[in-house]
């Protein structure tokens, strides 16, 4: 049986989502921790890797499953033995030819910034960047991306190849949000 996990997680103590040997990685908990509740060695297809310290809110990965069980009861015993930095969202089962990689429709990418002066809190689902930022030469880049491209260059050669490289970005905005902490600094003696 094929079946697909929604995950999601903090990847700050990760060396990203893909195995590594002598490192930890979300594939590698995972995996883990399915071949553990489901008795069976389980092997994890991913939509996507993602590089280390990249979080994830919603990415999807499937297994093919020999055990008898409740299929939605998956994400809840996975979550037991899973440390707090990974989470499985859901589970359900999917037609035998589903591949999260090659059957995903589209994705989307967030990229995060904290500028200002640095704050532990802020900069913790975001990248710092201590100078001043452009905004409007910022938002004028974006509209390059947007289109259908070829990302070859961008890939890895490691096998399999996708049968294309050709992808389009539909949509590209820049939001500029204020920090978290608003409240007024009490006064000085």
């Amino acid at each position: 049986m094929n079946i697909v996990i929604e995950i999601s997680y903090m990847g700050q103590n990760f060396w990203g989502s893909q195995i590594q040997k002598n490192h930890r990685t979300v594939h590698g908990e995972l995996q883990k921790a399915l071949s553990t509740v489901l008795k069976q060695n389980i092997k994890l297809n991913f939509s996507g890797r993602t590089d280390r310290g990249v979080h994830a809110l919603s990415q999807f990965c499937s297994f093919e499953c020999e055990t008898l069980c409740d299929i939605s009861s998956i994400a809840k015993m996975a979550n037991k033995k899973l440390p707090l930095d990974v989470h499985v969202i859901r589970s359900f089962a999917v037609k035998e030819d589903f591949h999260p990689r090659y059957s995903a429709k589209e994705k989307t990418y967030e990229y995060k910034f904290y500028n200002g002066d640095y704050d532990s809190l802020s900069c913790f689902h975001k990248v710092h960047v201590g100078y001043a930022l452009n905004n409007e030469r910022m938002q004028n880049a974006l509209k390059y991306l947007v289109g259908t491209h070829n990302f070859k260059p961008f890939m890895t050669i490691s096998p399999p190849l996708p049968p294309s490289t050709i992808r389009t970005i539909s949509n590209a905005t820049l939001e500029i949000t204020p920090c978290l902490y608003t409240g007024k600094m009490p006064t000085e003696n």
